[in-house]
């Protein structure tokens, strides 16, 4: 078994709400427990909103691809933006506060984060299914 659906959004509101839904509706037609449900719309959430914030260097051009695959094993969902982001990792910005924390938000919602290089897209998470929870993502 595998499911594979992409969709492209513009880097503004509509394309963020866009993307915003279609997150939700994957997640509802997967059968997640409501907490691992909500960690991964955040998880999720965090790493399209650093695609937006720091991935499309040009609005007018630049577009924002979100992957998901449905295996037997796991979900992966893939983020990718168009720009570089050169944030280091939050340990070594304590004095930042609460921002900057986006990895952190990501990993505590999925099972896995992978970045290409220095927190760079695409961004890869991947939550792995326990047998009750490989519904049908749409």
């Amino acid at each position: 078994m595998c499911e594979q659906q992409c969709i492209q959004v513009k880097p503004d509101s509509s394309g963020l709400s866009c993307a915003r839904c279609w997150v939700s509706r994957m997640i509802e037609n997967m059968c997640f427990e409501e907490d691992e449900a909500c960690g991964l719309f955040i998880a999720v959430g965090e790493a399209v909103s650093n695609a937006y914030l720091h991935g499309t260097p040009d609005p007018e051009l630049c577009m924002i691809d979100l992957s998901w695959s449905l295996t037997a094993d796991a979900l992966t969902i893939t983020v990718n933006d168009s720009g570089r982001c050169e944030h280091r990792h939050t340990t070594q910005l304590p004095d930042r506060g609460m921002l900057a924390r986006g990895a952190e938000l990501m990993r505590s919602g999925v099972d896995e984060v992978f970045f290409t290089d220095k927190y760079t897209s695409p961004v890869v998470l991947i939550k792995h299914l326990a047998p009750s929870d490989r519904g049908t993502a749409a």
